[in-house]
């Protein structure tokens, strides 16, 4: 296939010779034209090739086609174009056409909005990479064609970056940059996606559409992963994925399981929760924490995530509380609330802990629960209950609360462990008396643990 750079005087093709181009007309001998399947014709200025009429071109233009014999038949006689630009790879066309014999309808359809200086529309660019008949003259115009020249006629150093980086300045978008790719060259997808992230200035949701609609397998997993190699973001993939209207679940299982990173490991829920919060989608923390859990997140896991996007306790603990369902419907307890709070990564003490369960609604025995499922101690627990969980009336909480958690903690506890607990924390024997009787018990059991169970300071 023959290729032009620049088109000069003396160049000599099957179908005839470049007789004149100084003068501004490019004539040839020893033919009737210039049969060439592709023509680069850059910085000529005020030409007309051998019966297609006038040609000004004051920047780089290709024609494509069967053969510029196919394009004199489409333009008839005279001139071509009264003020031109003709840009194939942009897919325009531009002029005063309206003279035209066979421009200006083609099978019933219009291919001008009006006559004259308008683009051409409708059938003569009607889906550039099929490779069908566009116009009269059987002129087609096609991604797949262009990029296929360009790649049999490259210099050395010229790479699918390159190509890629050349189709787009000639107007292709990088969907039919990678669809010329895959069908024209039979590249793989990793290809396309190195060449549209390295040899273009297209954006992560672009090169996404591209490698979606290239016409190779891929799944939604696969396509996080490419965008993954290429250096996106979390955040990229998430809007990318987004562009393509993808939901979230589809990217949460997309960055969950399919991207793999170049040690071999998967991303954390941390990264899952990036690209999912920062996808466009809308999002609350409710719904993050029931799309991490759904993809196989800890409660833990969960509030790392949410900590790592800047969320703080009270945030966390509400989400997991009341955002998170569990497959057979129910939600998580207080405990599973604990354990995210408690290893999410935020400064976190236990009376911190005991007063964020106490707000989102967990019981005195709830706390006891969660604390000791955290290998809290009786003492611990207790201390939380006493000095910790302040109520909405600004009040804390009482010695018989205490009492409450510490009996149904878990924890193996008798009567008079139970009152020294209470002793300890500050409890008069008026307070202990009043907690055991509140817990069912008798006055017996309760002089018993007063008196046997107590042991002071001084021992």
């Amino acid at each position: 296939m023959e290729k032009i750079d620049l088109l000069q005087s003396s160049d000599t093709f099957a179908s005839g010779t470049i007789t004149d181009v100084a003068s501004g007309t490019l004539s040839t001998s020893g033919g009737s034209g210039l049969n060439l399947p592709f023509v680069h014709h850059e910085g000529v200025g005020q030409s007309s090739f051998d019966k297609l009429g006038d040609l000004e071109s004051t920047t780089q233009g290709y024609l494509l086609g069967k053969g510029i014999d196919e394009l004199i038949d489409l333009s008839g006689s005279g001139s071509l174009f009264s003020t031109q630009e003709l840009l194939v790879g942009n897919n325009l066309l531009k002029g005063d056409l309206s003279t035209k014999s066979g421009i200006g309808n083609h099978n019933g359809d219009s291919l001008l909005g009006d006559p004259g200086n308008q683009p051409i529309a409708g059938q003569i660019l009607k889906d550039t990479l099929t490779g069908n008949t566009t116009a009269e003259g059987d002129v087609v115009i096609d991604y797949f064609t262009q990029a296929k020249v360009l790649w049999e006629n490259r210099a050395t150093n010229f790479t699918k970056r390159d190509l890629a980086n050349t189709l787009q300045k000639e107007g292709a978008n990088a969907k039919k940059i990678a669809q010329a790719f895959n069908f024209g060259l039979g590249f793989q997808l990793e290809t396309i996606a190195d060449a549209l992230d390295e040899g273009t200035s297209f954006s992560y949701p672009n090169i996404a559409e591209a490698l979606w609609s290239s016409g190779h397998a891929i799944t939604a997993r696969k396509l996080a992963d490419l965008l993954w190699d290429e250096g996106a973001s979390q955040a990229d993939i998430g809007q990318a994925m987004k562009y393509l209207d993808f939901g979230l679940t589809t990217i949460a299982d997309a960055m969950d399981d399919g991207v793999t990173k170049s040690d071999g490991t998967g991303l954390n829920y941390t990264s899952v929760a990036t690209a999912l919060w920062n996808s466009g989608h809308k999002l609350d923390t409710r719904k993050l924490a029931d799309l991490l859990w759904d993809e196989g997140a800890s409660q833990a896991e969960i509030g790392q995530a949410m900590k790592y996007l800047d969320f703080g306790l009270t945030t966390i603990a509400d989400a997991i509380d009341d955002g998170v369902t569990l497959s057979n419907g129910k939600t998580l307890n207080y405990t599973d609330t604990a354990i995210a709070l408690w290893n999410s990564g935020h400064k976190l003490n236990t009376h911190k802990l005991a007063d964020l369960l106490w707000d989102e609604g967990a019981s005195q025995a709830e706390i006891g629960q969660a604390m000791k499922y955290l290998d809290f101690g009786l003492t611990t627990i207790a201390d939380a209950i006493d000095d910790g969980v302040t109520k909405s009336d600004g009040k804390t909480l009482n010695y018989t609360d205490t009492a409450i958690a510490l009996w149904n903690s878990g924890h193996k506890l008798d009567t008079r462990k139970l009152a020294d607990l209470l002793w300890d924390e500050g409890a008069s024997q008026a307070e202990i008396g009043q907690a055991m009787k509140q817990l069912g018990f008798g006055l017996t059991t309760i002089a018993d643990a007063i008196d046997d169970g107590v042991t002071k300071s001084d021992g």
